[in-house]
Order: structure tokens, then C-alpha cells, then sequence
């Protein structure tokens, strides 16, 4: 009986033992996985603020247009898309002309930085 009794309090260490490892072990990896996903975390939550904030104006335009979702949901994107990029295209022309003038960037910056200073 006593042989018993210690083989059993052995395989209940090992088991314990091997719970911790696990437990660690998923707890290294959602750590782990934190910290690759924190730079993003921001972003989803911009995402879902903006998904949020615009979903009523989805839905009026979506009856605006004959409860058309998906025509709704591609105008919406298309208007967010022109928004994002419409200021993108303006600094880009206006970088490719330096300081007004028709010179070019590269010979043009400095007399751009000494023109404003001044």
C-alpha cells in the first residue's frame, strides 16, 4: 500500500509540474503576441471609432439609394479612399515644385530654406 500511495503523490507532482510548464508556456506566447500586435492596437481602435462614427451616414445613403448595402458601402469607400489621397496628390505636386518656382528639387532646397528664413 505504501508503494501505492508514493507512486501516486510522484505522478500528481508531474502533473502539476507539467500544468506550470503549459501554463507558462501560453502565457510566453500571448505575451509574445502583445507585443507584435501593440503597434496596431492604435490603428484598430481608430478603425473601429471611424466604423462606428460613420455607420449612420452608411445607412442613410444606403436608403437614399434604394437600400442598394453593398453600392452604399463601395461609395463610402470610394469617398474615404478620396480622402485620404486627395492630400497625398497635393503634397506630392506641390513637393515637385520647390518653393513655388518651377526649379528643380534638387539644386532648388537650399534656396528655398534661405528665401523663407529670410
Amino acid at each position: 500500500m505504501s508503494e501505492t500511495t508514493s507512486t501516486s503523490d510522484k505522478g500528481g507532482f508531474d502533473q502539476t509540474a507539467l500544468s506550470v510548464l503549459r501554463l507558462g508556456g501560453i502565457l510566453l506566447a500571448v505575451y509574445c503576441c502583445f507585443k507584435i500586435l501593440a503597434p496596431f492596437i492604435p490603428l484598430v481602435l481608430w478603425g473601429a471609432i471611424i466604423a462606428v462614427a460613420i455607420y449612420p451616414l452608411h445607412l442613410k445613403l444606403a436608403a437614399r439609394i434604394g437600400n442598394r448595402v453593398k453600392l452604399s458601402a463601395t461609395l463610402m469607400t470610394l469617398l474615404g479612399l478620396m480622402i485620404l489621397t486627395g492630400p497625398v496628390v497635393v503634397l506630392t505636386r506641390s513637393s515637385s515644385r520647390c518653393c513655388w518656382d518651377e526649379k528643380p528639387i534638387p539644386r532648388c532646397w537650399s534656396y528655398c530654406w534661405v528665401r523663407l528664413a529670410a
